[in-house]
């Protein structure tokens, strides 16, 4: 005699596999979405750059590091197949501490050399007495509309701002940035207190990352890392 076999019973162990199969993929694409991306970049060809030469050489302790020479006006080395929408973007930077010539920092969302977001910081003030400029340690831009100069005459004080403890105006330091839709942070050599806190100026877009120096400026950079949200 033929046993019957209720369906809940065949279909249990189908329906828990594919339960399982679910909750695998999905908790396989949140460890992905959750695992920073670090392009290496060993070569110049990796960058497309504005205003400036990109050079790429690998330093004594073996790190990749991106210099870009100074010039007239801001430059920009945008990594090449590499977009950014919101999340979190970490780089080493160095600068120098030369009054007005050492403008350093990251731009994001650039859809060209004149159009994209950036977070830079001024190394020459990292050591200054004066009350003003110890307050533009570090600046958010958007330009064409609104450059540091726009930002400081109609929004003083916003956009700008100091760092708690500041690094050394000539040695290397690190940076944070955790770009959402309504905020932007930046943490300074692991800071738990953001230096810095600004609404973006553009809407919400995904776009280009890459390195930023400003006007007369050259710059080193190296370790980029950014997780997406």
């Amino acid at each position: 005699m033929r046993q019957h076999v209720p369906r809940s019973t065949v279909l249990g162990p189908c329906i828990g596999g594919v339960f399982v199969l679910i909750f695998l993929f999905f908790g396989l694409y949140s460890h992905a979405q959750n695992h920073a991306i670090k392009p290496t970049i060993t070569n110049k060809t990796q960058l497309e750059s504005g205003n400036r030469n990109a050079t790429v050489f690998r330093d004594s302790s073996g790190k990749w590091i991106v210099a870009m020479d100074g010039r007239e006006g801001s430059g920009i080395a945008w990594i090449k197949s590499i977009e950014f929408d919101k999340g979190v973007i970490e780089l080493d930077v160095k600068g120098r501490d030369l009054q007005q010539q050492s403008f350093v920092g990251v731009a994001f969302h650039g859809t060209d050399t004149t159009v994209y977001e950036a977070v830079y910081f001024r190394p020459f003030n990292f050591r200054a007495v004066d009350s003003a400029r110890k307050h533009h340690m570090v600046q958010y831009i958007h330009p064409p509309a609104f450059d540091w100069q726009v930002l400081r005459q109609k929004f003083p004080g916003v956009y700008e701002s100091g760092i708690m403890n500041p690094p050394d105006p000539n040695g290397w330091f690190h940076a944070k940035i955790i770009v959402s839709s309504d905020s932007i942070r930046v943490f300074v050599n692991h800071e738990r207190v953001p230096s810095l806190v600004v609404a973006p100026l553009a809407a919400p877009r995904i776009g280009q990352i890459g390195f930023w120096v400003g006007n007369g400026s050259e710059g080193n950079f190296c370790n980029l890392s950014f997780l997406p949200d």
